[in-house]
């Protein structure tokens, strides 16, 4: 045999073993969705998840519950009651994500079931007391009627996620000459990247004489912008002066900041995280569980940061597991599940970034979890340098705060 076909096959033959020993299971095993299913470590928990899966059972029931659940309040409004979910749980939430149904007020109301669970829009409309699967609009209105229903469909879209029909049903309201769907329309245009849209906006019902929440509104579009001096030299509620003292890299404020925070532990988690204070984070992290239950929406960031926060910190690794193993079972099984799974290294980037493309808040979810991630695992800082600094521009999201703060060491 020849020299150089001999070493061709000794050189392969040494890859194969590599590869499959979990040598190269690091940049490729967790990178690359090509890479054999077969020789990827397994579950981090030592179990595999419960992703969600969508059923005709599953819909049934959660078509069932959201009826009872739009009954239930119509015999509340009926008692002269408030329009409001009581007492949340298992009979109020939907089965197959986890999620506690929403509800959009304004004279009628709509009960949502929210987070995307369903191939199809899932609501219970008082209008009509029935479940839908699509909007419908009543066809005869007076110019009030008009006006709640562009409000109660823009709401419910923008629980659902489609941002591109609630921004069109704002738009609408304005067309009437009404700002009351403007605010929201603050919300989607920083949720789809448009700060200058967000910011146009806010600085037209100012003008109108609009309340503090609108000033609030325009100070987390500024942080979009990156001017966080402007926030700074006005009046921001305590998060969003926090937030802005972590991205105008003043760290002994924004710990102070920090510090007189009482009722925020999510939020405080991520900022520990940036100033790398990570027994304390990983802390709040359980206190916003305690706090919100295990299936709020936000759960699954809570358990993204503490289990990231443990790994950052070194030591053993058995809180982690436990930690991620509980979320596993626990969580909510829409975004952010996808990030539990590949911190169980269930998914491999690639994957991730997949399922996360079509959503900005994803995206940047998604970047930050790999990038600390690797940082963690001390693992290929040049691509966690990169993720990262995509993730960074957005300054209202945490994640993009986080990742400001902890590039500045890297």
């Amino acid at each position: 045999m020849p020299r150089f076909l001999l070493s061709v096959l000794i050189g392969l033959s040494c890859t194969l073993i590599f590869a499959w020993s979990g040598t190269l299971a690091r940049p490729y095993a967790y990178r690359h969705s090509w890479y054999p299913k077969a020789w990827r470590p397994e579950p981090y928990t030592g179990q595999t998840s419960l992703p969600l899966s969508q059923t005709p059972e599953m819909q049934k029931k959660c078509h069932d519950l959201c009826e009872a659940t739009g009954l239930q309040l119509r015999r509340q409004v009926q008692d002269g009651q408030a329009v409001k979910i009581v007492t949340p749980g298992p009979y109020t939430r939907c089965p197959t994500s986890g999620l506690d149904y929403g509800v959009m007020n304004w004279g009628d109301f709509i009960v949502v079931c929210p987070g995307q669970a369903h191939k199809q829009p899932l609501f219970w409309d008082s209008r009509c007391g029935e479940v839908l699967n699509e909007w419908r609009t009543p066809s005869t209105m007076d110019d009030d009627a008009r006006l709640r229903d562009h409000w109660l469909h823009a709401h419910t879209c923008y629980a659902i996620g489609d941002y591109a029909t609630a921004r069109a049903e704002c738009e609408k309201i304005r067309a009437m000459g009404k700002s009351e769907g403007d605010l929201l329309a603050v919300q989607v245009h920083l949720a789809s990247g448009q700060p200058e849209q967000a910011l146009k906006l806010c600085d037209e019902n100012l003008k109108n004489g609009q309340d503090d929440s609108w000033l609030q509104a325009r100070y987390s579009c500024l942080l979009d912008l990156g001017r966080a001096k402007e926030v700074l030299e006005g009046k921001p509620g305590p998060v969003e002066r926090c937030m802005a003292q972590l991205e105008a890299d003043q760290d002994e404020e924004a710990a102070r900041s920090l510090a007189e925070l009482s009722d925020q532990a999510l939020f405080k988690a991520y900022g520990l995280m940036a100033l790398k204070r990570y027994d304390e984070a990983r802390r709040e992290c359980s206190n916003a569980i305690r706090d919100q239950g295990w299936q709020a929406d936000y759960t699954g960031n809570a358990i993204v940061v503490g289990v990231l926060c443990d790994w950052l910190k070194g030591g053993a690794d058995d809180d982690a597991r436990q930690f991620l193993s509980k979320g596993l079972k626990e969580a909510p099984k829409t975004w952010p599940y996808p990030l539990l799974r590949y911190l169980n290294r269930e998914l491999c980037e690639q994957e991730l970034l997949e399922m996360a493309q079509p959503n900005l808040s994803h995206r940047i979810e998604a970047r930050f979890t790999i990038g600390f991630d690797l940082l963690a695992q001390r693992s290929d800082l040049a691509h966690a340098r990169s993720l990262l600094r995509e993730a960074e521009p957005y300054g209202h999201f945490f994640e993009s705060m986080t990742a400001h703060s902890l590039l500045k060491s890297l």
